[in-house]
């Protein structure tokens, strides 16, 4: 990396641990500064300790695990395989309809325009958790229940499949 910056605003307290770049710029707090540190992710870190390997492995790739991420970013750099134009993409999430949203105690999701394909349907809290995991055949409609004891929240639908990977959002009242 060509350059890290740490800004401290008035009232802010922002740190840049372990960074490693040609130039170091901001007037925030540097520790470690050009010496890799371990974790190299706290967050990461507290969800594992707190929920196990699977949960890190649940919201991850495994270029974010390895610690090359950024290498996978800039060889990406926005740009669609070569060969695809995205303006011919058929987008999968106008065949997926998911309702009620927000939800109470179950909703729907409708995968009727989808292929006969096996599709998975996981459902997740923020913190990772896998809530429900369930394998059904594209062309159906699922019905899935929420736990009592889930109030108040945000979930993240994670279908998957054959040619499809796709996250989608639904509050929970």
């Amino acid at each position: 990396m060509e350059e890290f910056k740490v800004e401290s605003p008035l009232g802010g307290l922002n740190w840049g641990i372990g960074c490693i770049a040609q130039v170091k710029e901001g007037d925030g707090f540097w520790e470690s500064y050009g010496t890799p540190v371990q974790p190299r992710s706290l967050y990461l870190q507290q969800l594992k300790d707190r929920l196990g390997e699977q949960a890190v492995l649940n919201i991850t790739s495994e270029e974010q695990r390895n610690g090359n991420i950024r290498v996978h970013l800039a060889d990406w750099a926005g740009n669609e395989p070569e060969g695809v134009n995205i303006n011919e993409m058929h987008d999968p999430t106008d065949a997926i309809r998911i309702y009620p949203n927000p939800a109470d105690e179950h909703f729907f999701v409708d995968l009727r325009k989808l292929s006969t394909t096996m599709l998975t349907i996981e459902l997740y809290d923020l913190q990772g958790k896998c809530i429900s995991n369930q394998e059904i055949r594209g062309g159906n409609t699922l019905r899935l229940n929420i736990p009592e004891q889930i109030k108040n929240a945000l979930l993240l639908i994670r279908i998957s499949g054959e040619n499809i990977s796709l996250i989608k959002k639904i509050r929970i009242k």
